[in-house]
């Protein structure tokens, strides 16, 4: 005997007809009949008369009613006291972001992590690369999101977001044409970077270097959200990932798509290789299910 077989149970003796009953629990006329048929048999005795106009509870039946549905709502009861338990007992998640990963997030990234992870608090602080690191190595925080991580550590990664790069800049500091910008070209701006505590700003320096050319940058910044502020205010260049266009998006402001298309922004989910309680798995599963929300060479966006 189950739950499954006593709610049948009870929506036939409510109704007064298998047909009616079996709409109610969303199962054929056929599977209902056998379930009801097997719990007559566990019991041993009839519960239902049946006749052409439907069925009609024994005596038996009224019998087991009242119980029945005594049964079905302590289960319910139960249930909700497991609910009730788990949501005063949230398991507290940290969670560390690299500079930059909240812009490069989707609006409603977090929201919807904790609309799949009810029982898990996750509090949000944000470092720089080598920092996030640092803590999840040394189980100060239990994830990490970030660009850039280095594959050499013992980590656990999953390829989060890859956004194809622009680079935004006053109209006034550009000294060449937009259509068909090239490295050399972008070598005569000044780039507005966080320097070692993002990944994208060493790879920029690298790649400029692998060509012979050296990188202009201002490392003067610890936060991407001043960097972006600062561009607008026509203070310098700056690598943008194609959803953070809208944030620099205005008249006066160029948005260059990045010469070499191989160049984006990626972000990794990161985290130990341990045994994980079930709410923290839940946010590992999340990430997992939500993996590769834009990806690396997709068509770029037009822009006027």
């Amino acid at each position: 005997m189950n739950l499954h077989q006593l709610e049948w149970f009870c929506h036939a003796y409510d109704t007064r007809s298998f047909a009616k009953a079996a709409e109610r629990a969303f199962v054929s006329r056929q599977a209902f009949g056998k379930a009801i048929k097997s719990l007559e048999g566990e019991l041993g005795a009839a519960l239902f008369e049946r006749d052409a106009a439907g069925v009609e509870p024994t005596e038996f039946a009224q019998l087991l009613y009242p119980k029945a549905r005594t049964c079905i709502g302590d289960y319910r009861s139960m249930l909700q006291a497991r609910d009730d338990y788990l949501a005063n007992q949230r398991q507290h998640l940290r969670l560390a972001f690299a500079y930059g990963v909240a812009t490069a997030l989707p609006e409603d990234f977090l929201e919807r992590l904790e609309d799949a992870n009810p029982h898990a608090e996750h509090h949000v602080e944000k470092h720089s690369v080598a920092h996030c690191l640092e803590l999840l190595e040394g189980g100060e925080v239990d994830f990490v999101i970030c660009s850039g991580a280095p594959r050499d550590r013992n980590l656990l990664r999953i390829p989060l977001i890859g956004y194809p790069t622009y680079v935004a800049v006053a109209r006034d500091l550009v000294a060449f044409p937009l259509e068909g910008c090239t490295l050399e070209d972008l070598q005569s701006l000044t780039f507005l970077t966080l320097g070692d505590d993002l990944p994208e700003d060493r790879a920029l320096a690298a790649l400029f270097a692998s060509h012979g050319m050296t990188l202009r940058a201002n490392h003067q910044y610890k936060d991407y959200d001043v960097i972006l502020r600062e561009v607008k205010r026509g203070h310098g260049a700056s690598i943008v990932p194609e959803n953070c266009l809208d944030q620099v998006a205005e008249d006066h402001v160029a948005l260059i798509p990045f010469p070499d298309e191989s160049f984006c922004w990626q972000l990794d989910f990161l985290y130990l290789d341990r045994s994980y309680s079930d709410i923290e798995q839940r946010t590992i599963d999340f990430m997992r299910a939500h993996a590769q929300l834009a990806r690396p060479g997709a068509p770029r966006r037009r822009i006027p």
